[in-house]
């Protein structure tokens, strides 16, 4: 309803941010018992005249996670910004003041929630699998299936997929959307400029160009910056090898998608590979997800790092130091 409003005044937006902020847009409508074919304006419109009455925007945030209200809240802000010209100036002041307040005040709880570093029902849960357990199943996985071969390779390109230096393994472990929207690259020339993302197989490389930390902007205290453009990330010559059997049995050609729906006929969206990932670890913890799985990782024994270190097994999960330690890292 509001996706393509939101790619034409926010063009560098990644895809994953203008999924998220249609979606929340659609919840909110929903709650507001605004019309289902209601434009991008009168949307706007009707939450202006309502911030006049409810500064504190109960009617955008919901009773929603502080994840989603947050989220919520920037998209309403994108497309109050692309109708400021037909926005009444005290009411889009009001609103975007609002929003501003009200957006600082969320992030503020969620970075101090994270930052005590206590773990959730459900993370305790997840904790009690090994990192090196969940890596033993991945590679032990068997299954009758119809889809059997694409599932042990999505799940080892997940947990498997590592570099081994002075006796360390550096892990690339990427979110849902990175993986389930990759396309296969088999020419040794250099991927397209395109805003997708790769499996280039010549090259034994993640070709990442639309993710959460690329081909988008970033948000900061005194305005946004353009994100980088690519990110590589290297895939080990043993997992490579499966993967090409896996693509060479299945008949898959160039610049079709790594992996399918369950009908085969449809590349996978994020939220479909996330409850995958969800249901073939299931046997194993009921806990693990994608996310869960970078939390495991982030808390897994290792010797004492150094700096470069510690650089390298963050790079290669693609967060900073700084995020592991807040998001990540839990007291355990």
């Amino acid at each position: 309803m509001f996706k393509t409003y939101i790619q034409s005044v926010r063009p560098n937006l990644s895809q994953g941010s203008v999924h998220a902020y249609s979606q929340q847009l659609k919840a909110i409508a929903k709650a507001n018992n605004f019309k289902p074919d209601i434009s991008s304006l009168v949307f706007i419109q009707k939450i202006a005249n309502k911030a006049m009455r409810d500064s504190k925007l109960k009617f955008i945030k919901l009773e929603k996670s502080k994840q989603a209200a947050n989220v919520g809240l920037s998209a309403v802000k994108v497309l109050l910004i692309g109708h400021k010209d037909m926005i009444h100036e005290t009411k889009y002041n009001k609103l975007l003041k609002a929003i501003s307040i009200e957006g600082k005040a969320i992030r503020n709880e969620i970075s101090e929630s994270a930052g005590t570093n206590n773990m959730s029902i459900k993370e305790e849960v997840a904790f009690k699998t090994s990192w090196n357990d969940i890596q033993t199943f991945a590679k032990s996985y068997h299954s009758l299936a119809k889809h059997a071969d694409r599932d042990y390779i999505l799940l080892n390109l997940i947990i498997n997929n590592f570099e081994e230096k002075d006796g360390i393994k550096y892990n690339v472990l990427l979110r849902s959307m990175e993986y389930s929207s990759l396309y296969i690259w088999k020419h040794r020339k250099k991927p397209p400029n395109d805003s997708r993302n790769y499996i280039y197989l010549p090259k034994n490389l993640l070709w990442i160009q639309s993710s959460k930390t690329t081909g988008g902007i970033k948000a900061l205290s005194n305005g946004v910056i353009d994100q980088i453009k690519l990110k590589t990330y290297p895939i080990n010559k043993d997992l490579m090898i499966k993967i090409k059997e896996y693509i060479k049995n299945n008949k898959l050609k160039h610049l079709d998608p790594l992996f399918s729906n369950n009908k085969g006929n449809k590349q996978m969206s994020s939220n479909f590979f996330g409850k995958l990932v969800s249901e073939l670890l299931y046997p194993l913890n009921v806990a693990l997800s994608p996310q869960m799985l970078r939390k495991v990782y982030s808390n897994r024994p290792l010797p004492k790092l150094n700096h470069n270190q510690k650089i390298e097994l963050n790079k290669l999960v693609d967060h900073n130091i700084q995020t592991e330690s807040a998001f990540y890292m839990k007291n355990i």
